[in-house]
């Protein structure tokens, strides 16, 4: 349970989220992470409860055999702790919270995914990383029903604007003209 809770993290993983995601105590977690440190799948980077998977293979292959619907609750829990701890006034990104929610989108309702990916799109955009911003409002569009026009409408010009802003003629073009 905790290598998979820590596999939906990413490669590195903060282990003070881990409780919380795996559902175990906190000096559970720490006797099974010793484990894993001791049978070098992971170890610590050498910050304050950062962790880091030896190996790439080993996070992806853990992480591609958590049933899918299992995934989307570790996700979903996540999310729910990221949340947590920004209201508590620790910093969490739009990004990391935008990433969990979206891989939880199955137990989400859409208007949560759309404001979510739309908050780390303005994130990017804010750090002049227009081609983040742009995956993250295709994400929003996929989100948005096409009854909900002025709202698709919204994220078009936005995406338009950030292909234009990229020098990326061809999709400025498309996204300006749907």
């Amino acid at each position: 349970v905790v290598i998979e809770a820590a596999s939906i993290m990413g490669q590195q993983f903060d282990a003070e989220l881990l409780p919380v995601v795996a559902d175990l105590s906190r000096a559970e977690v720490t006797h099974i992470l010793t484990s894993l440190n001791r049978d070098r799948l992971v170890h610590s980077t050498g910050k304050r409860d950062r962790y880091v998977f030896n190996h790439k293979i080993t996070r992806d292959a853990v992480y591609q055999n958590i049933e899918p619907l299992r995934r989307a609750e570790l996700h979903a829990r996540a999310a729910e702790e990221l949340v947590n701890r920004r209201d508590a006034g620790f910093m969490v990104t739009d990004g990391d919270l935008a990433r969990h929610i979206t891989a939880a989108a199955q137990l989400m309702e859409p208007s949560k995914v759309v404001a979510a990916v739309r908050a780390a799109a303005d994130e990017a955009a804010a750090d002049w990383s227009r081609s983040r911003q742009a995956k993250e409002l295709a994400i929003a569009l996929d989100f948005i029903p096409a009854a909900q026009r002025a709202q698709r409408a919204e994220v078009l010009v936005e995406l338009a604007d950030a292909y234009g802003i990229m020098g990326r003629n061809e999709e400025n073009k498309k996204y300006a003209l749907e």
